[in-house]
Order: C-alpha cells, then structure tokens, then sequence
C-alpha cells in the first residue's frame, strides 16, 4: 500500500513537471533566421501572445511590418532599424491575423506587391 502511495505521489508529481515544460517551450515563441536574401522560415504560425525572434546569421537586414513609419495593430514593434549578423529582433503578437513583414534592404515592390525577402506571420 506504501508503495502505490509513493508512486501516485510521484505520477502528481511528474505530471506536474511535463505541463510546465510544455508551457516553457509554448512560451518561448518562434525563432526566424536571416540569411543571405531569406527569412528562414518565411512563413509561419504561432498563437495570440506569442513573440517571435528574428536572428540575424548572414548580411545587414531589416524586418518590417508596414511601409515607411507605419504601425501595426497586434504587433509590439513595426521596425527593426538596420540590424547586422549577431544582432536579433524580437516582435510579440497580441492580436489575431496575417501579419506580412519583409527586409527594406532585400525586397521591391512589383505591379504593387512586395517582392524578395519577404515572409508571413499568421497569429492563430
């Protein structure tokens, strides 16, 4: 009888310990490299809440979310300024939605749309 005492106090135990790792790694957001010309991952999905980081691995970039000093709505930061190898960018989302966002250094605007470097953060 000890025994299954010690071991249903160590299963509530352990339990316990796997949903705080779970919360740790939901916590810990998304991370996108910038390379040479790419986002990677261009494209990804994350939840209400979540902060995503832009790494910086190859080149000068920037990360953007509106057209010259525009804001956004649901996003904590629009611009990141000049950003070099080493340097990262850390954005949260509080809003449901598509959020596009690209580099001005590395993209163009093309029979209207933006071109090149470019990515889409979806905020489920």
């Amino acid at each position: 009888m000890r025994l299954l005492v010690v071991a249903m106090v160590l299963a509530t135990a352990l339990a316990g310990c796997t949903s705080e790792i779970d919360r740790l790694e939901a916590d810990a957001g998304a991370t996108i490299e910038l390379r040479t010309v790419t986002f990677e991952p261009g494209d990804i999905t994350i939840s209400v809440g979540d902060a995503v980081t832009f790494d910086v691995v190859q080149a000068s970039h920037t990360v953007d979310f509106a057209e010259g000093d525009g804001s956004v709505e649901g996003v904590s930061k629009a611009h990141s300024g000049n950003l070099d190898p080493g340097d990262t960018f850390t954005v949260t989302f509080t809003e449901p939605g598509t959020y596009p966002y690209f580099c001005a250094y590395h993209s163009s605007i093309k029979d209207g749309q933006r071109v090149g470097m470019v990515g889409t953060i979806t905020v489920a």
